[in-house]
């Protein structure tokens, strides 16, 4: 089992009709089918099925492919399930439609919104949605927050793939794979080394006169 901690896209595919619209505009439109798909009632197989449709034509239209879609959700799918689970055992509505039923519509709901921010991040650069979002007075704390995240997923990559390595180097294994226990002990090295390098960086920083501002050299994500 390998786990792949990167999501941001906008690399490989080829510009779009959508690529000329501002980066606010899709970001709205984004967040707000976001917002009718969380707003769905449960159990509304058929809007689901028509905002789903909807997404499919949109991200195909504007060029991005099924797979790419699929490869970004397929780290949360196991998850999204847990906690659908979860959340429909003690859902109102699991007396009156059944827990398949509340949990199934749980876990469409959360897909379709998870899609629709893969399928924007595609289309738009992450770098160029920080921007937009800097353009519409966004907070600051919100900014700099996902502009770390957006730098340091990589390098948390790159950490977990070297102690993946040095486990594989030590414990002489046949397959390359990790079963759930050994993954669950690496992770959680990874969290305690992730909050010793958030510290060190953030120690570096405050050093370097750093006061929560972003500056950047352009206004835009978009090429010319």
């Amino acid at each position: 089992m390998r786990l792949n901690l990167a999501f941001s896209g906008g690399g490989d595919r080829d510009a779009g009709p959508l690529d000329r619209i501002d980066e606010r505009v899709l970001i709205v439109f984004a967040f707000g089918y976001v917002i009718l798909v969380l707003a769905t009632p449960i159990g509304a197989w058929r809007p689901l099925a028509i905002e789903a449709i909807a997404l499919a034509f949109v991200a195909g239209f504007a060029g991005v492919s099924a797979r790419s879609l699929w490869d970004r959700r397929l780290g949360f799918l196991i998850t999204f399930a847990f906690f659908s689970i979860m959340a429909a055992l003690a859902h109102p509505a699991r007396r009156e439609l059944g827990l398949a039923t509340v949990a199934g519509s749980l876990l469409a709901k959360n897909t379709l919104a998870l899609s629709a921010i893969v399928a924007l991040v595609e289309i738009v650069p992450f770098h160029a949605i920080l921007a937009a979002l800097a353009r519409s007075h966004a907070p600051k704390m919100l900014l700099s927050t996902l502009m770390f995240m957006d730098r340091y997923i990589y390098v948390l990559t790159d950490e977990l793939d070297r102690m993946r390595k040095a486990r594989s180097a030590r414990t002489f294994r046949g397959s390359g794979r990790l079963d759930f226990a050994i993954l669950t002990s690496l992770l959680g090295v990874l969290l305690l080394r992730a909050w010793e390098r958030g510290d060190r960086v953030h120690a570096a920083m405050a050093a370097r006169g750093w006061d929560g501002t972003i500056r950047t050299l352009g206004r835009s994500g978009k090429k010319s």
